[in-house]
């Protein structure tokens, strides 16, 4: 209606985090609804002309109970079969653990999938969740997102097997948790390119936070050839800067996205940065 499409799901609040479009042109969101004490994961599937898709789960919305407690989906995307693949977090009982779910092209759960389409994985102390999600070519599903050491989050990069294990070949036990700054810092972005993991969110950088770009090789270590050690701090404005999502653009140029936090307020921040891999280019470096 006026090109804006409301839908109410569950019994009370509502939200839409992430968002992946079809080859076929319908479009896909992942998020939460309240189930009645708890939140749970939701995806909807919508037509190319916004009315849900009554083709995929009941009525174009499928939710899911990963957990007891709350489960979200902060991130999604199609897999070339066809395949969706939602992650994000669900509750132990204590803390939050990564979790994925898969569902075929119709909304309902994929069993060739961890347990009956569902994986969780607890890596932290104190928790960890997922906030964005890219496949390889091979299909492997590679995720970013935070962990935290018991004291703070660290930047983390996880990869899984297209069957839903970590894939143990990818740095330590299939995890690569980064600290970057001096206190909490995150991903919340991810895009693969070039056989590489690039990875976009924040880090506290002398008492503020700074949008950061990491990229990683595809053994999960540092790229060294990108920006000082393989990280790039940024910071847009005069106080707090974080990215909440990139992309990479076909001349492999590197678009990071966010806010900057002015004097009174907080504002849209795009940040472009090169990618060092045309030797016309300069690498990343600090700030540029």
């Amino acid at each position: 209606t006026g090109g804006i499409v409301i839908t109410p799901i569950g019994l009370g609040h509502d939200y839409a985090f992430g968002i992946a479009i079809q080859n076929d042109g319908k479009i896909v969101a992942s998020g939460l609804a309240y189930g009645g004490s708890v939140w749970d994961s939701a995806v909807a599937r919508y037509t190319s002309s916004g009315v849900l898709d009554s083709s995929f789960g009941p009525g174009g919305v499928v939710t899911t109970s990963v957990s007891a407690g709350h489960d979200l989906s902060r991130a999604v995307a199609i897999q070339p079969d066809g395949k969706i693949v939602a992650v994000g977090s669900a509750h132990d009982g204590h803390y939050n653990d990564f979790a994925l779910i898969r569902y075929t092209a119709s909304g309902t759960l994929d069993t060739t999938f961890g347990t009956n389409g569902v994986v969780t994985t607890s890596v932290g102390p104190k928790g960890e969740a997922a906030y964005g999600v890219d496949f390889q070519e091979d299909g492997k599903i590679v995720i970013a997102g935070y962990v935290s050491n018991g004291t703070h989050d660290d930047c983390a990069v996880a990869r899984y097997t297209i069957s839903g294990t970590l894939d143990t070949a990818f740095g330590t036990g299939g995890v690569v948790t980064t600290s970057i700054g001096t206190g909490s810092n995150a991903f919340q972005g991810i895009a693969l390119h070039k056989g590489r993991v690039v990875a976009a969110g924040y880090a506290i950088i002398d008492s503020s936070l700074d949008f950061v770009v990491a990229r990683f090789t595809a053994l999960g270590t540092l790229d060294n050839t990108f920006g000082l050690g393989g990280i790039v701090t940024t910071s847009v404005g005069p106080s707090s800067d974080a990215a909440s999502g990139m992309a990479i653009q076909p001349d492999s140029d590197i678009v990071a996205v966010g806010y900057a936090f002015s004097s009174t307020s907080k504002d849209f921040a795009v940040v472009r940065y090169r990618s060092g891999y045309d030797s016309t280019l300069p690498l990343l470096s600090k700030n540029h």
